[in-house]
């Protein structure tokens, strides 16, 4: 009977979670894709790989939502069974407390895994073939957007000419146009040109051609003759940076951390902060659980008190949550402080395991 019970609880519980999960990671992830959409209208970019360039970007959305959603999934599943006087229900099939919490704490664990796997490798990894992505379509969306017999602005005040391209990535006669300082101009025409990476960037290298800077007056001040000239003309101004190494945090698998290769791009105290990250926020799907559940059921749970029930326990979350950066944001000048941030959070589970071992057998 009890495992019935317990069944349903849990069925409850996933059925909100779902669809907590579905609507909120689907409103955010809409806000985040957009400023791909102009990479398909304006820069002819496959059907095929804007949407698999914004999939990959839905581990690390929903690694951080789902402490959130854990939360907010056992606020509706505690309100619902109130409202629909399941509590009363599950009352009477001899359950107490305790006995509805362990079900739904056992469901967030299950959540718990599943996010801290998604911090440790899921994420790095999505973030890498985006990296991945981008490199392998930059050569072909340069082709695509610069077109032949035309002016071309590729950032601002940029321009470049091309008299013709091929399917290889070769521009031919391009001609290169940049505004610079007190109104001096600098164009750069060369036979051949085409995209390469070089130090995690992508450049355009330029080859047999001259450097020419005018003055404001139009006078030609200087020109120089060369016969291989790199320039980047920032072609996706959207990104920081369109191709990159697999150095930056979000790339870095959480067994990798510790490696001494990042040692010189991080300090120690950016490494260990983000360690903690990737350990701890995932707890956080059990405690926003076990916290929403308790507050609900703590003391006597009546239509007059439910709405503060509620606003107590999100209140509580918040501070749980906004704690945790704070001391987060501790170790940057205080890195031998870190275990106080782990301390913290078994501080926190044990409050609330004390709150409901004293309160499990009054069900009200």
């Amino acid at each position: 009977m009890l495992n019935s019970l317990n069944l349903y609880i849990i069925r409850k519980f996933f059925s909100y979670f779902f669809t907590t999960l579905f609507i909120l990671t689907g409103i955010i992830w809409l806000t985040r894709i957009v400023k791909f959409v102009d990479f398909i209208t304006e820069r002819n970019m496959p059907i095929t790989d804007f949407l698999l360039l914004t999939i990959l970007l839905l581990p690390r959305l929903v690694e951080f939502l789902l402490p959130f959603i854990c939360f907010i999934a056992a606020l509706i599943t505690i309100n619902v069974f109130y409202q629909s006087r399941e509590l009363f229900i599950l009352k009477a099939a001899g359950l107490n407390k305790l006995q509805i919490i362990k079900p739904l704490a056992g469901a967030a664990a299950l959540i718990w895994l599943v996010n801290f796997l998604l911090t440790a490798a899921g994420s790095p990894y999505a973030m890498r073939k985006i990296a991945d992505l981008k490199t392998e379509l930059a050569n072909d969306l340069l082709i695509s957007a610069v077109k032949v017999g035309e002016f071309n602005e590729v950032s601002d005040g940029i321009t470049i000419y091309v008299e013709s391209k091929n399917s290889q990535g070769i521009l031919n006669n391009v001609t290169i146009q940049q505004p610079l300082e007190a109104n001096e101009s600098l164009v750069i025409h060369a036979k051949e040109a085409s995209l390469i990476k070089q130090s995690g960037k992508l450049l355009l290298a330029l080859q047999n051609g001259q450097r020419m800077l005018f003055a404001s007056n139009g006078e030609l001040n200087s020109v120089l003759n060369f016969t291989d000239y790199l320039t980047d003309l920032d072609f996706f101004a959207e990104e920081e940076q369109i191709t990159t190494e697999y150095n930056k945090l979000n790339q870095i698998y959480l067994t990798e951390l510790n490696n001494a290769n990042f040692s010189d791009k991080y300090s120690k105290a950016e490494l260990i902060s983000e360690e903690i990250q990737r350990i701890i926020w995932p707890v956080f799907c059990l405690l926003l659980t076990i916290l929403a559940v308790t507050s609900l059921l703590f003391g006597s749970f009546s239509r007059k008190g439910v709405m503060l029930q509620n606003i107590y326990a999100s209140v509580a979350a918040l501070i749980f949550i906004g704690g945790f950066f704070l001391l987060k944001g501790l170790i940057f000048s205080r890195i031998e402080l870190v275990f106080v941030i782990y301390l913290y959070m078994l501080t926190l589970l044990a409050i609330l395991l004390l709150v409901n071992l004293i309160n499990f057998r009054k069900f009200s």
